[in-house]
């Protein structure tokens, strides 16, 4: 994410200029990042800023959370039917995981009441999450822009969903690693540098945890919350 400052008449206070950040554009070179494309040191620029932009979640942020499914192992693991009864697409069933681990620490933590669970607006299975959320007793999720939309160009992203976006673009990878081959090679640095700060793991709902997923559908929410928790394979770098 990157905030110029414009120039303004003297005695006024400069005006700030908000610019999304694409992991995407970066990755690619374009738009924001097309002077960089054809110097010789475009890698190295590109890893300063991203360590730059981890400094800055690092400094801002106390714990992490994170849930991932592979879509070939979920429709492998459940039919279309089960998948529809349980609310269990990639995306809610993802989302569901992550809020769970958010609840089951804060019961830990004291004073830790009120949690607003965000999630970056856009996806066409939101309203399966709000569902699924309200069947489990979680407050219903709340959606906010995570990027600058030239529909409703007067939303503010929420800046907080772009270090999440950051994280989990280069996750993504070695998660689908491990899905395929039971290790993760080839770890990006913004990865191995959030693996230690802040606290929190990643996790992965691997085909034979969906597999044994079913058992656990008849117990209590919490109960549930617990079972789905330690059927997720945690993911750690170091």
């Amino acid at each position: 994410m990157q905030v110029r400052r414009s120039h303004s008449p003297e005695g006024h206070m400069p005006k700030l200029k908000y610019f999304d950040f694409f992991r995407s554009l970066l990755e690619s070179y374009v738009k924001e990042f097309s002077k960089w494309k054809f110097l010789p040191d475009r890698e190295s620029r590109k890893a300063r800023l991203l360590r730059d932009l981890c400094s800055i979640i690092q400094q801002h942020v106390s714990r992490k959370f994170g849930s991932s499914v592979i879509i070939e192992d979920l429709h492998g693991a459940f039919t279309e039917d089960f998948r529809r009864k349980f609310l269990f697409n990639a995306y809610p069933l993802a989302g569901r995981t992550a809020a769970g681990k958010v609840r089951m620490w804060a019961k830990q933590q004291a004073g830790m009441h009120n949690i607003e669970y965000v999630f970056e607006s856009g996806d066409d299975n939101y309203g399966q999450l709000i569902e699924r959320m309200r069947k489990d007793k979680f407050p219903d999720p709340i959606f906010r822009p995570g990027k600058l939309s030239k529909s409703c160009p007067e939303r503010v992203p929420f800046i907080r969903l772009q270090a999440s976006d950051l994280f989990a673009h280069y996750l993504f990878r070695p998660l689908k690693g491990i899905a395929q081959t039971g290790k993760c090679d080839d770890i990006p640095e913004v990865v191995s540098i959030l693996d230690k700060c802040p606290q929190g793991e990643p996790g992965i709902l691997l085909a034979h945890n969906l597999n044994e997923m079913e058992q656990t559908l008849s117990v209590p929410s919490l109960e549930f919350e617990e079972s789905i928790s330690a059927l997720e394979k945690k993911v750690l770098w170091s």
